[in-house]
C-alpha cells in the first residue's frame, strides 16, 4: 500500500455538562463514531494515500481516548469508504460502505467488511450497487 497522506480527522469526547473529556487527532477521516459495549469508541471512515487512493478505515479508541488500533482495508486499484460500523455479538465489527472495484457508469458497489475485535479482517463482500446509492 502507498504511504498515507496526512489528512487528519478529529475525535472529541464530552461529558453530560459539555466539558471536554478527551481530544485526539486521527490519521483518517471519520464518517461515523459509535460507543462499544466496553465503553471504547469505534470509528469508521476512510484514509487516503499521497497518490489519492482511498481505503476503508476503522480505528478503536479506549474510554480515555487513547488509540488502541487503526487499520485500513481495501485495494490499491479502487477507492473504498466505510460509512457505518456496528459491534457484533462476539465483540468484532461489521462495517458497510462503498467501493469502486467494478465502477461502471458512475455506479458504486456496496462493500461490507467483518473484523474481529482487534480489527483483523475476517471476510468482505461486494454487491452491485445502484446509481447514486450510498451504503
Amino acid at each position: 500500500m502507498n504511504p498515507l497522506h496526512h489528512d487528519p480527522g478529529l475525535a472529541l469526547a464530552v461529558n453530560s455538562e459539555g466539558s471536554r473529556v478527551w481530544f485526539n487527532r486521527l490519521k483518517g477521516r471519520p464518517a461515523t463514531v459509535r460507543q462499544t459495549d466496553d465503553g471504547s469508541v469505534i470509528i469508521a471512515g476512510n484514509i487516503r494515500t499521497e497518490g489519492g487512493t482511498a481505503y476503508g478505515w476503522l480505528a478503536r479508541m479506549d474510554p480515555d481516548g487513547i488509540l488502541v488500533w487503526s487499520r485500513q482495508y481495501g485495494s490499491d486499484s479502487s477507492d473504498e469508504h466505510l460509512n457505518s460500523v456496528r459491534q457484533t455479538a462476539d465483540g468484532g465489527f461489521i462495517a458497510v460502505g462503498t467501493t469502486t472495484t467494478s465502477l461502471e457508469d458512475g455506479i458504486q458497489d456496496v462493500w461490507v467488511i467483518r473484523t474481529d475485535s482487534t480489527g483483523e479482517l475476517l471476510w468482505y463482500g461486494v454487491w452491485r450497487g445502484g446509481v447514486g446509492q450510498r451504503a
